[in-house]
C-alpha cells in the first residue's frame, strides 16, 4: 500500500475518487468567467436570486459545465450557490432539454467555443 494513503497507525484511508476537480474554485471561476464573457452578465448577476431569464440562463448553463462536463457533484453545486439540490438538477435538466430542442444552450455553446 502507498503510504501517502495510509494514516500514522498505518491503517489505509479510502482513497478519494478523483471524479471531482481537485481544484474545484478554479473550475468554478473559468466556468462563470466564460459565461460572463459570452453572455454579457456580472458575475454577481450569476450568482444572485434573480429569477431574470438574462440571470436564469447563464446560471443553469454553470451548473451544467460544472456537473456534466467537469463531473462536479450537485450537492457542491448547490453549497457553493446556496441554493437547494433539487434546483442544481432542474437547471442542468433544463439545459440538456435545450440541447435536444436545438434552442438556447445549444448557441451558448457554440459561442462559448468560439470565445
Amino acid at each position: 500500500m502507498d503510504r501517502f494513503w495510509s494514516n500514522f497507525y498505518g491503517k489505509p484511508y479510502k482513497q478519494p475518487s478523483f471524479k471531482e476537480p481537485l481544484d474545484y474554485d478554479l473550475t468554478l471561476y473559468r466556468c462563470v468567467y466564460d459565461i460572463c464573457l459570452v453572455t454579457k452578465v456580472s458575475p454577481d448577476l450569476i450568482f444572485s436570486r434573480s429569477k431574470k431569464r438574462e440571470a436564469v440562463r447563464p446560471r443553469f448553463m454553470v451548473f451544467y459545465l460544472l456537473s456534466s462536463i467537469s463531473g462536479v457533484s450537485n450537492s457542491k453545486i448547490a453549497i457553493t450557490f446556496n441554493i437547494d439540490v433539487s434546483s442544481v438538477w432542474h437547471g442542468v435538466q433544463q439545459v440538456k432539454k435545450s440541447l435536444e430542442e436545438k434552442n438556447w444552450a445549444l448557441q451558448m455553446l457554440k459561442d462559448l467555443e468560439h470565445a
